[in-house]
């Protein structure tokens, strides 16, 4: 019964995040005549939900329904909010072309300036969020001028394309 508070309590959170940024509307009815009062969610309600859409069509980033179903429903102490954010700014950095590795290379340092997230609070979910297979990272030593410089770089992808961080290092 514990989990699933806290997964409601996370759903809740999560609508009402995209409810306040005006991308999602959300009703009690399939006709979308009575919005649905989230604060107020139980186990098993039928809810249905309009996306609005983006007034641009480069403004949006891809991630996968799977990878957010992992972290709503995820037993685990860490907040849903912070991972989920960690997922978007990963996703949103991954090109998505042909012939070029999925992946992105970040310093914690810079990736927790963007989240406005502490360095430690940061890698807490990132490393929970590889334990429960959404995300993968390995961290890249860059040896410059026969070891009197070291650059290190965390290289990302989603967890399904862990064998390109592999082959970036």
């Amino acid at each position: 019964i514990q989990a699933a508070s806290v997964n409601l309590k996370n759903m809740n959170t999560a609508l009402q995040l995209l409810i306040d940024k005006e991308l999602i509307e959300v009703y009690e009815d399939v006709r979308l005549r009575v919005p649905c009062d989230i604060s107020n969610i139980v186990k098993n309600k039928t809810m249905f939900i309009v996306v609005s859409e983006s007034e641009y069509e480069s403004s949006f980033t891809l991630i996968r329904f799977n990878d957010i179903e992992k972290l709503l429903y995820a037993d685990t102490d860490e907040s849903f909010v912070d991972m989920l954010s960690i997922l978007a700014l990963i996703c949103r950095n991954i090109e998505r072309k042909e012939h070029v590795l999925p992946i992105t290379w970040w310093s914690i340092n810079k990736m927790a300036d963007e989240l406005r997230m502490n360095d430690e609070r940061l890698m807490d979910r990132i490393e929970e969020m590889m334990n429960l297979e959404v995300i993968y990272y390995k961290l890249l030593n860059i040896d410059l001028h026969e070891g009197k410089f070291n650059k290190y770089h965390y290289i990302y992808s989603l967890f399904e394309d862990a064998d390109f961080v592999e082959q970036a290092i």
